[in-house]
């Protein structure tokens, strides 16, 4: 006998004596790749998309709900405040210091005087008539900046509050 008979037995499968890396592609080879460079500039531009907006709305709801909280802080101190626009801005402050303060725009109608874009209305303690009505409201710039300005050129969050004095 030969030692050729105690040889395995071939199944089928043609034995390559060439290495791995020399193979010829085939016509699959590097798809996912180039799928994935295609479908990744979108997938990022989405999850960008999604974390501005993520950020407007809480910017929105953080100016929402300071806006109340201070609104109803300024009715309920009538009689005890010498400046109630500058009570408000205060108020407003410290229930929103996320929002960058420089921003913000205040307007203000207390018994029917305006305060325009204003800071501080000292005037105002004698309009702060008990059963009338005030009016504030504030504006806070806001961005989508996904290609800069091209796409988004920004726009302005506000609310509007009208309370009873108290």
């Amino acid at each position: 006998m030969t030692p050729n008979h105690h040889r395995a037995p071939d199944h089928g499968a043609p034995i390559s004596n060439t290495p791995h890396s020399a193979r010829a592609f085939t016509a699959e080879d590097g798809s996912s790749l180039v799928e994935f460079a295609l479908t990744l500039p979108m997938f990022m531009l989405v999850v960008t998309g999604v974390l501005y907006l993520g950020i407007v709305l809480f910017n929105f709801i953080t100016l929402t709900e300071a806006t109340q909280f201070s609104a109803r802080q300024m009715m309920i101190s009538r009689g005890q405040t010498t400046d109630p626009c500058a009570l408000f801005i205060s108020t407003f402050y410290n229930s929103a210091p996320t929002l960058t303060h420089s921003n913000l725009t205040f307007s203000f109608s207390l018994n029917g005087t305006q305060y325009l874009s204003t800071t501080s209305c000292p005037a105002g303690v004698n309009n702060m008539v008990l059963g009338s009505e005030a009016i504030v409201l504030v504006t806070y710039p806001a961005k989508l900046a996904l290609v800069g300005d091209v796409i988004s050129p920004g726009f302005n969050l506000s609310d509007q509050e009208l309370e009873q004095i108290q």
